[in-house]
């Protein structure tokens, strides 16, 4: 065996050693500090397949997120003020963050995330 073969083995071992990487939303990092209204959403399209995860945090009573196109996660039914959590996709989703209309007008959140994928 010569040594081309032996190098491009050395890195066949070490692709699988490693698992093969994250997918290709590996690299993704988006960070985020956005206000958002009574009854108002924002959205964040996941255009790779692959793992995500998300670190939240809400400033006073907490929002809905919604992981659109995810295999592994699905909407919180409840509002959270701060959520760390992975998803899988085997196809481009959306993270879709909602501050509930909440008939005692709960007002405006201030909502702090990173989203990161690999």
């Amino acid at each position: 065996m010569n040594s081309k073969h032996l190098i491009g083995l050395a890195g066949l071992a070490t692709l699988a050693a490693c698992g093969g990487g994250g997918g290709e939303a590996e690299g993704f990092d988006l960070q985020d500090a956005v206000m958002i209204a009574d009854g108002r959403s924002v959205s964040y399209a996941l255009p790779h397949t692959g793992r995500y995860s998300l670190q939240l945090s809400a400033s006073t009573h907490g929002v809905i997120v919604e992981w659109k196109n995810s295999y592994s996660c699905t909407t919180a039914s409840e509002a959270v003020r701060s959520l760390w959590q992975t998803c899988l996709f085997s196809r481009p989703g959306e993270l879709v963050i909602t501050n509930p209309d909440a008939e005692d007008a709960r007002g405006t959140e201030l909502v702090s995330l990173r989203i990161t994928g690999g």
